[in-house]
């Protein structure tokens, strides 16, 4: 058999040198923000006004309309907003008996919901006003107080003269099934951050790693009860608190890391009614992209079919026997692997969790292209070399 060309093979390795590090070409990254600082015991309390963390959207009252975080528009009913300043204003969009999904719904709504009804708006701040925030706060309460509009309200901010005041507002919040304060400094600017923007929680908060889940009784028959969960220092204590339903029908992996509170400890040094929160980032990030690795597998293995193909076409015309062209069933197999892909990718799709799906969804559908752009960059470039080196068909 007649020795292959070596700048024929060398010409293929050098299109083959992209894919084999293919595996560190994706990433994910789930970005975190934390606007406020955990309160420390040496703030001086009496600098600060301390706000109740509660249910509602965070929206901008801004030229007529409710906007958020992201830039979405939201045309409250005239007789809504009637009387609101011209003046941006910074707050909460709240109702009673109402979770925040539920206020989602009425946003959304493409007509003027009867659910406006229900709703107010409850004033933070004022983005565009002088001075500091005690200032800020004057101006906002008086035009609140002056208008009485019956949709607008004002927050309440209070001081805590000190540690032990707050400490005792924290445990009756506990009890209460509160979620904090925040504090804000009395002289900060409104885009202030750092030491200007505080939290205080009326628990701790703890990490684990589950090591078993036990079964669930009574209501729970056919679920899980409760996660046995080790802690860095090696604490073993269990968790059974904190669930949906659909958690506990489907619970957390064993070896995950998850996130807890807790209110101090007991005598044995164990975390006391700790309730679940939530998987970690990192674990959370990892099940939700399961049908992209197995993408990711799926696209390996037809790379690996089309360069072999590759490979058979360019040394069988380089020999004197029977020549394979192989050039069209490289294409094929680039795009059957797409399709394989973007089937695959859907199928695995959690419609239950549509907002955190669709990143993970298009990463692996991106990546599933990738089959086609190979399938037709190894074929073209295989008619070239071989015209060049005249050996084509």
């Amino acid at each position: 058999m007649e020795k292959c060309d070596s700048r024929y093979l060398l010409w293929l390795l050098l299109l083959c040198l992209p894919f084999g590090t293919i595996n560190t070409a994706w990433a994910i990254t789930v970005p975190t923000a934390e606007p406020y600082l955990q309160y420390a015991d040496d703030v001086n309390l009496m600098d600060y006004r301390a706000r109740a963390v509660s249910a509602g959207v965070r929206l901008w009252w801004q030229d007529g309309v409710l906007v958020d975080a992201a830039d979405n528009q939201f045309k409250p009913p005239a007789w809504f907003s009637e009387g609101f300043p011209e003046q941006t204003i910074d707050g909460v969009l709240v109702a009673n008996y109402l979770d925040d999904n539920a206020i989602g719904r009425i946003l959304r709504a493409t007509e003027a919901d009867e659910g406006w009804r229900k709703l107010s708006f409850v004033a933070l701040d004022l983005p565009e006003a002088d001075g500091g925030f005690d200032e800020r706060q004057q101006q906002l309460l008086q035009f609140v107080t002056q208008t009485n509009l019956p949709n607008l309200n004002v927050a309440v901010w209070s001081t805590f003269s000190d540690k032990s005041t707050l400490q005792s507002a924290l445990d009756a919040m506990y009890k209460a099934g509160g979620e904090g304060y925040l504090l804000r400094h009395k002289d900060s600017d409104y885009e202030s951050d750092g030491e200007e923007l505080l939290l205080a929680l009326p628990y701790e908060l703890g990490e684990a790693i589950i090591i078993a889940h036990r079964a669930g009784k009574g209501e729970f028959v056919g679920m899980m009860g409760s996660l046995e969960v080790a802690d860095d220092a090696g604490g073993l204590f269990v968790i059974g608190t904190g669930f949906s339903r659909e958690q506990r029908r489907q619970p957390p992996a064993v070896n995950a890391r998850i996130a807890y509170k807790y209110k101090g400890f007991t005598s044995t040094g164990k975390p006391k009614t700790p309730v679940f929160l939530h998987v970690l980032q990192a674990e959370a990030a990892e099940k939700k992209i399961g049908g992209f690795l197995r993408t990711v597998h799926l696209s390996y293995l037809f790379i690996a079919l089309m360069l072999l193909l590759a490979i058979m076409d360019a040394v069988t015309h380089r020999t004197g026997g029977r020549r394979w062209n192989f050039k069209s069933a490289i294409v094929s197999t680039g795009l059957l692997g797409t399709f394989i892909g973007v089937f695959w990718g859907l199928y695995n799709f959690d419609t239950s969790d549509i907002v955190a799906g669709v990143p993970t969804l298009l990463e692996g559908l991106k990546l599933s292209f990738v089959t086609s752009i190979v399938g037709i960059a190894l074929s073209t470039v295989l008619s070239v070399v071989q015209t060049i080196l005249g050996h084509s068909d």
